[in-house]
C-alpha cells in the first residue's frame, strides 16, 4: 500500500512558484488522508481530512485559473473544464462518503492519487512551460 503515498519530485515542478507551493500542499493533504485511511481512523476523521483536501483543491483551482488568466494561457478554457470535471467527480465521492453510501476504498484512493499525479505532472506542467516561455 505504500505506493499510494505520493512523494514530491521534480516531475511535478511547473516552475511557477505559487503553483508548485500549492501542489506541495495538495500532496501533503492527500498523504494526510492516506495515512488516516491506512491507520483505519474513524469515519469522522476521514471525513474531516477529505473535506480539507476538497476545500484546498477548490482554493487551488481558483488560484491556478487566476494565474492562467494573468499570463493569457491559451488553453485556459479546456483547463477550466478539467478542473470543473475533476471537482464534480471528487464532490460526488465526498457526498456519497458523507452520506455513508460508499466506503473509502482502494478504488477511491487510486482515483484521488491518479487524478492528483496526472493533473499536476501533465496538465499543470503545460501551464509552466507556457509561463516560462513568455
Amino acid at each position: 500500500m505504500d505506493s499510494i503515498i505520493i512523494e514530491w519530485n521534480d516531475n511535478f515542478n511547473t516552475n511557477v512558484v505559487k503553483i508548485d507551493e500549492q501542489h506541495q500542499i495538495l500532496i501533503e493533504l492527500y498523504n494526510k488522508f492516506i495515512f488516516a485511511y491506512l491507520q483505519d481512523k474513524e469515519l469522522e476523521i476521514l471525513y474531516e481530512v477529505f473535506s480539507e483536501l476538497l476545500n484546498y483543491t477548490k482554493f487551488h483551482f481558483n488560484e491556478e485559473e487566476g494565474i492562467m488568466t494573468s499570463i493569457n494561457y491559451p488553453d485556459i478554457e479546456s483547463h477550466k473544464i478539467l478542473h470543473k470535471d475533476l471537482l464534480s467527480s471528487v464532490n460526488t465521492l465526498f457526498e456519497e462518503f458523507k452520506l455513508g453510501n460508499t466506503k473509502i476504498s482502494v478504488e477511491v484512493v487510486n482515483f484521488l492519487r491518479d487524478w492528483l499525479m496526472n493533473h499536476i505532472a501533465i496538465e499543470d506542467k503545460r501551464i509552466g512551460v507556457f509561463a516560462n516561455s513568455n
